[in-house]
């Protein structure tokens, strides 16, 4: 987004009207810093009417068990091996915390940044939660949405989750991570299980 605003414009402006989706990437918190590019970027969002689709997760102790493992452990959705993806892993309490607390700043971030770039678009929210437990369901969100017909076999729900979606299964020690968040009221329900299960360290 620095110093490219004239290109990113002349991108916007060679779209045609089929075109429903432009996507760019910045670091957020430098982004936020910078006035020229929030106030440039603002401007085309509202001159394109453009939509804004957010895809968030609502499970931020998964969503942190998903960076840990793959920044400790190396288990990454895309490097892992069939077998290793679906393996529990063990977690180090002092480094999960880390992990979790990027995850809420990126949540923040993201939030500050739609507010200051696209605070009158139309906006949908979606959440991973939705795109795993009803993905034909969420697809049907998204192009409403947008107000296109879905494509032919869209409806078809091609994809399944690699890793475990039960923490208690994910989780080597998953009793110590549990009696370590649970007890949060913004943590609880994130959790399947009691502390106590069978699975649990």
């Amino acid at each position: 987004v620095f110093g490219q605003l004239p290109l990113i414009s002349s991108s916007l402006q060679t779209c045609s009207s089929a075109t429903i989706a432009f996507g760019l990437k910045a670091r957020l918190s430098r982004f936020l810093n910078h006035g020229p590019s929030v106030q440039g970027l603002r401007k085309l969002l509202a001159q394109r009417r453009v939509r804004v689709l957010r895809l968030g997760r609502t499970n931020r102790i998964k969503q942190a068990l998903t960076e840990y493992r793959r920044h400790r452990a190396g288990l990454g959705h895309f490097n892992a091996s069939a077998s290793s993806a679906a393996s529990a892993v063990h977690v180090d309490l002092a480094a999960f915390e880390r992990s979790l607390v990027e995850v809420e700043r990126s949540h923040r971030l993201a939030g500050r940044v739609l507010a200051q770039l696209a605070p009158g678009q139309p906006r949908l929210n979606l959440t991973y939660e939705e795109l795993l437990h009803d993905h034909s369901a969420a697809l049907s969100r998204v192009y409403h949405f947008l107000g296109v017909d879905p494509p032919p076999g869209a409806a078809a729900d091609a994809y399944r989750k690699a890793t475990p979606d039960r923490l208690c299964a994910a989780v080597a020690n998953y009793g110590a991570l549990c009696r370590a968040y649970a007890h949060a009221a913004a943590y609880a329900p994130h959790f399947d299980e009691p502390c106590d299960s069978r699975c649990g360290g």
